[in-house]
């Protein structure tokens, strides 16, 4: 039940709002006449959200818990919902991102295929499993210490010229090391691997 108090607020914002309308006094008084105005919510015609239930909640917080790459669209045909309601759904369990997936170019995939290279899956977001991170960048950063640059070009040109100057071995040597990494990773159940 509305509490007077809210009912008085509610006629005081309609009658502001219909002054500000420019509606005369006694057509706004008509208006509030006994039974002729009701300001309650009411009933809206339309299908009723019946999704935001515990029931459903738990079932995309399991179908998120079993598979972090799961896409929305993929909960949505799951439960059968709407992708809306997933979204909904997934803002009040506070999950921020779900899927994951890290992004890989066309011109990548095709440097990976002609070195015959395999694609071992990583956990996303994985600083320790990533060559350029634990590898590849504390090295260029080690080259460029102490230099001064006077704009962007000169140092695109710069990392660009220690890029091309590093032997094939190099390169070989830090995805090498990913290996020796991804092992310990496995042996420590997906802890943190430092060195």
């Amino acid at each position: 039940m509305t509490a007077p108090s809210d009912v008085l607020f509610k006629q005081r914002a309609i009658i502001e709002f219909l002054v500000a309308e420019n509606v005369k006094p006694v057509n706004i008084y008509r208006r509030f006449e006994v039974g002729k105005a009701i300001i309650a919510d009411q009933d809206r015609s339309g299908r009723p959200v019946t999704v935001i239930d515990e029931a459903h909640k738990q079932k995309v917080d399991d179908l998120v818990r079993g598979n972090r790459r799961i896409k929305q669209s993929e909960i949505a045909v799951a439960l059968g919902i709407s992708k809306e309601r997933v979204q909904h759904i997934l803002r009040e369990l506070e999950y921020r991102k779900i899927c994951a997936r890290p992004y890989c170019s066309h011109a990548t995939i095709t440097a990976i295929e002609s070195l015959r290279f395999q694609v071992i899956p990583h956990p996303p977001y994985s600083p320790d499993l990533a060559p350029a991170i634990f590898f590849l960048f504390p090295k260029l950063k080690e080259h460029l210490k102490g230099k001064k640059f006077n704009s962007d070009e000169e140092v695109k040109a710069e990392v660009k010229r220690w890029f091309n100057a590093q032997a094939e071995e190099f390169y070989l040597d830090g995805i090498s090391k990913l290996v020796n990494r991804w092992q310990k990773c496995i042996a420590l159940e997906g802890s943190y691997v430092e060195k």
